[in-house]
């Protein structure tokens, strides 16, 4: 039975300057990274339920780099892809009305555009994101759709300037059904065959939620603009206090260490009361 090989990307990197969720609608600003690659965690989750089809992240999969357009697209090519995939998510509304997802293709009547009309399609039926842009399905000179040697789609998946959007995409339950929704399209227009040993659904979540957590926990802040809006009192109060120096690198907090600080923090804050 012949592959299929799924060139995904999740666009930009965790501290690529200006991409994150607007202040006033999502307190804790969540960057674009993290929402694409938590997309692109479900699209290869739900994979394992199909026989001959092969995955390969060409961004950096820790988020710490943003690596150049050009070397997404060389992997891609090199490896051989059957279809390129870029998650991202939007920005442009400033807060005004609208939003939803928006779907690219290089060219129009090309099997790059039937594949992204299908995930347009696919997407907006299973989150009820759908766009309201003027094109909601369109072609773009973008880098990735243009220097791919196979069929390639960059989806925006909503807005993270839209008040109607943001409450929306910065949930598991978005994202969970954005990814199946690309896995099944997929399943559908490349033939694949569920595999023999079908997860169940229920352990499926279970997995998917571990490693959310395994990945969460794995992640380290350096700065103050890094640490989440719920910890970001607590370490200014230590570092103007003398009390949280860092390791010459930076603050360098593990997630479970914010978690301890910002409690032991507030019991005292009650202690006081």
């Amino acid at each position: 039975m012949a592959t299929f090989k799924l060139a995904l990307d999740a666009g930009h990197g965790f501290n690529t300057p200006g991409r994150r969720c607007l202040k006033q609608y999502d307190p804790e600003e969540h960057r674009e990274w993290w929402l694409n690659d938590r997309v692109c965690r479900y699209i290869q989750e739900a994979a394992k339920q199909y026989k001959g089809v092969e995955i390969l992240r060409v961004d950096d999969t820790a988020g710490k780099t943003d690596a150049p357009l050009s070397e997404r697209c060389r992997k891609a090519n090199v490896w051989g892809a059957s279809l390129y995939y870029s998650v991202h998510h939007n920005a442009g509304i400033n807060g005004d009305r609208g939003g939803g997802v928006t779907a690219y293709s290089y060219q129009q009547g090309t099997k790059g555009a039937q594949w992204r009309d299908a995930f347009y399609q696919a997407i907006a039926e299973a989150t009820g994101l759908k766009g309201n842009r003027a094109t909601p399905k369109t072609a773009a000179n973008f880098y990735v759709l243009r220097e791919t040697g196979m069929p390639a789609v960059l989806i925006e998946h909503g807005f993270m300037d839209s008040p109607s959007d943001i409450p929306v995409i910065i949930t598991e339950d978005f994202a969970r059904k954005a990814g199946y929704a690309v896995m099944s399209v997929i399943a559908a227009r490349a033939g694949l065959q569920k595999a023999e040993a079908d997860m169940r659904e229920e352990e499926l979540v279970r997995l998917i939620d571990e490693r959310i957590q395994a990945h969460q926990k794995a992640q380290r802040f350096t700065t103050l603009e890094d640490v989440p809006a719920w910890g970001r009192d607590t370490v200014r109060r230590l570092v103007a206090s003398g009390v949280l120096l860092g390791d010459g690198e930076g603050l360098n907090l593990s997630y479970d260490l914010l978690r301890t600080l910002v409690i032991l923090d507030r019991m005292q804050g009650c202690h006081k009361g």
